[in-house]
């Protein structure tokens, strides 16, 4: 099943069970609020809108449906480098990429990050990807205990 928009869930793929939160407009009655009673009867949701497949349980927002119609899109992966003993403490690894998934944009942050080291790429733990290009705005260096 699709739908209008051609969306896709990122996680399995799914476009039948998609939900997205969307503003509406409602008339006020005795018992509540009921939309159908609603003049206006408009419903509104955009790219920033929360969005949930209920195939496999994902959420985030429709920029990421919308990212999957279009053959990609923007994501930050965050990375934790792998322990060593000279670098006082643990160290992360955040970039931005544009990719056609999640997984692709993981695996071009492990591969650009294992270029400036001597680690492999599959030596680097996941810690977050986010749909979206985000930026930090603190040190991302975990502090240790003395």
């Amino acid at each position: 099943m699709s739908n209008q928009f051609d969306y896709k869930c990122p996680q399995c793929g799914c476009a039948g069970d998609l939900e997205i939160a969307a503003s509406v407009w409602v008339c006020l009655t005795a018992d509540g609020t009921d939309a159908d009673m609603s003049e206006n009867g408009d419903h509104v949701w955009d790219d920033n809108s929360e969005a949930a497949c209920q195939a496999c349980g994902w959420s985030g927002k429709v920029l990421a449906l919308a990212s999957q119609h279009k053959g990609g899109g923007p994501f930050s992966v965050l990375l934790l480098y792998p322990s060593r003993d000279d670098t006082g403490g643990p160290e992360t690894y955040y970039q931005h990429y544009t990719a056609a998934d999640a997984a692709e944009a993981v695996e071009q942050a492990r591969a650009q990050a294992s270029e400036h080291g001597e680690y492999d790429p599959d030596d680097f733990d996941l810690l977050a990807v986010f749909d979206g290009h985000i930026n930090m705005a603190y040190n991302t260096t975990i502090p240790t205990s003395e």
